[in-house]
């Protein structure tokens, strides 16, 4: 009797020392010292594959840059019309999926007319994605975190937005891109998600 009571003990006791393990494993990652040097062999590992070739990528990017803004009439913030506009041209251009990584979370200050057009191009095309972000405060006071969508008038045209927010290291770099953020008890997805599913028909 004794010696089946010993070998019973022994799934628990390997079970106590798994969970001890991982229990340690988790605690010593936390250790300053040593999430530099996972985030230092990170770096060290993507430099050993070396950059892509994107020369096939199906994605372009179309920047907003110094040289932009000196070719249009209007200076930065540019009216929502350009934007609709540019939607209307890549969609006759065989475009898949439009991602405008701005956040429109105000009405456009030159005026309501702007705002319309825009909400005409995105009820037009349905293969639009928007940008919003949850605001966190500095000191990453995540409890005083406020979610920032898209202006009311694009949502209520059905268009599909998501967050471009990043999550930093404690060194300072962005490493990695997050898939989705929770928000009020909700799961909000990334921009890059939302464009995805647009892209790939999910």
């Amino acid at each position: 009797m004794a010696k089946s009571q010993k070998y019973n003990a022994r799934p628990f006791t390997s079970l106590l020392i798994i969970a001890g393990a991982v229990l340690l494993a988790v605690i010593i990652g936390q250790l300053t010292p040593l999430l530099n040097l996972e985030l230092n062999l990170l770096d060290y590992r993507f430099k050993i594959r070396g950059t892509q070739s994107v020369v096939k990528s199906p994605i372009v990017i179309l920047a907003i840059d110094d040289q932009s803004d000196e070719s249009t009439p209007g200076r930065w913030p540019w009216p929502r019309s350009y934007y609709a506009h540019v939607i209307e041209n890549l969609n006759e251009a065989g475009v898949k999926a439009i991602g405008i990584d701005v956040i429109f979370d105000q009405a456009d200050q030159n005026g309501p007319q702007s705002d319309s057009l825009l909400v005409e191009a995105l009820d037009k095309y349905k293969n639009v994605v928007l940008a919003g972000k949850i605001d966190i405060p500095a000191g990453g006071r995540t409890d005083m975190a406020t979610l920032v969508p898209p202006y009311e008038i694009f949502r209520q045209s059905g268009v599909q937005w998501g967050l471009v927010s990043f999550d930093l290291d404690q060194d300072g770099f962005y490493r990695r891109y997050l898939v989705g953020q929770s928000y009020n008890d909700s799961l909000y997805s990334s921009f890059a998600t939302q464009l995805l599913r647009i892209y790939k028909g999910i």
